[in-house]
């Protein structure tokens, strides 16, 4: 577990990012039924195992993306991009991942190939995580948050102790 930034690539994480009543918030309206998702047909665009490639699948939300903000749900984040230093926002996106029997682990990348920031707001508790190309994992916990520098290789998981998996990535300078 990468533990406050003890590592050796900048990994930040986050415990008890938000007050309580803005995460109650964050999360009633993530895993709550009034927020639209739609369906991409793939998490990171590889080819892994014949396993993996059936859950190369999630649902997800963009608020932010080509300069402008996408979904109303934009304002709901406003506890979270308060406390981030940022100068400019890349991308914004809900990610929602189904439950899977096992643990897959997607496919490694970065989320865009400049020098900038990625955080991970995790919206509820599973046993997904996310892992880097060092090994290390960060736990899929509610209101935490992991921040490293974008060009860090990382990805997600399923989880199998949950029906969903959530997590908020805000890429930005």
């Amino acid at each position: 577990m990468v533990d406050n930034g003890n590592s050796a690539q900048n990994i930040l994480v986050h415990d008890n990012f938000l007050t309580d009543d803005e995460y109650k918030g964050i999360y009633d309206l993530f895993t709550g039924s009034t927020i639209p998702w739609f369906f991409n047909g793939s998490v990171t665009y590889g080819n892994g195992p014949l396993e993996s490639q059936f859950h190369d699948f999630q649902f997800t939300h963009t608020m932010y993306a080509s300069t402008r903000v996408q979904s109303p749900m934009f304002e709901k984040l406003t506890p979270i991009l308060d406390k981030l230093s940022i100068k400019a926002l890349v991308r914004i996106k809900a990610n929602l991942i189904p439950y899977a029997k096992t643990i897959i682990e997607h496919d490694m990348h970065i989320d865009f190939p400049y020098e900038a920031k990625t955080a991970i707001f995790y919206v509820n508790t599973n046993n997904g995580y996310t892992k880097f190309e060092t090994g290390e994992k960060v736990q899929s916990i509610g209101n935490r948050a992991v921040i490293f520098p974008m060009q860090t290789k990382h990805c997600g998981t399923t989880c199998t102790n949950s029906k969903i998996r959530v997590v908020i990535n805000i890429n930005y300078f």
